[in-house]
């Protein structure tokens, strides 16, 4: 097993039927002894962009239908900014080639200004405590990839599990759980 699955994907497989991760695929920021970090980057919230920078009285130049994204079950009152790596703000952690994150005010008003579609603002995030997500690989809850900035960026949010595993080599359809299921 790698000592670090940062930066990474984790692609969740059909027996784990937590429904925070039910075939979701998260970036995985930070990973180490102390825990993992990351953001889910396939759940669409019900909240579009429009609405949400109106009520933060923000100017937003792109589609205002674009969704805000749930970034996992924890603290969904926080935001987070994944950006291509052209824009550089103070906070700016590099997460791989092609993929910054955020989470700045002044990062938030300069993306949402742009409006242009290399960025995804995120509510929550995941977690894991220390060992907790080597467990969960264990019990073949997660398979790991490498990261493609496209499934961040581009890809239709619905789409990014198959797509992930089909990147892979993966048929989706051939998928059947194995094991007992895991909550």
């Amino acid at each position: 097993m790698p000592s670090s699955f940062a930066p990474g994907l984790l692609i969740a497989m059909p027996q784990l039927l937590d429904p925070n991760f039910y075939r979701s695929v998260v970036l995985v920021v930070e990973h180490g002894a102390e825990g993992s970090f990351g953001l889910v980057i396939n759940q669409v919230s019900p909240l579009t962009m429009g609405e949400f920078t109106n009520a933060q009285s923000l100017a937003y130049h792109g589609d205002p239908a674009r969704p805000v994204m749930i970034g996992g079950p924890v603290s969904r009152e926080v935001g987070w900014i994944l950006h291509s790596s052209k824009h550089e703000y103070g906070d700016t952690h590099h997460v791989v080639g092609g993929i910054s994150m955020s989470r700045s005010m002044i990062a938030l008003r300069d993306v949402c200004e742009k409006g242009d579609g290399d960025f995804r603002l995120f509510m929550g995030y995941a977690g894991w405590g220390p060992g907790q997500l080597e467990a969960e690989i264990t019990q073949g809850a997660w398979v790991t990839s490498d990261v493609d900035p496209g499934l961040v960026f581009a890809t239709d949010a619905t789409a990014v599990w198959e797509t992930s595993l089909r990147n892979m080599g993966i048929n989706p359809l051939a998928l059947v759980p194995g094991g007992s299921a895991i909550n």
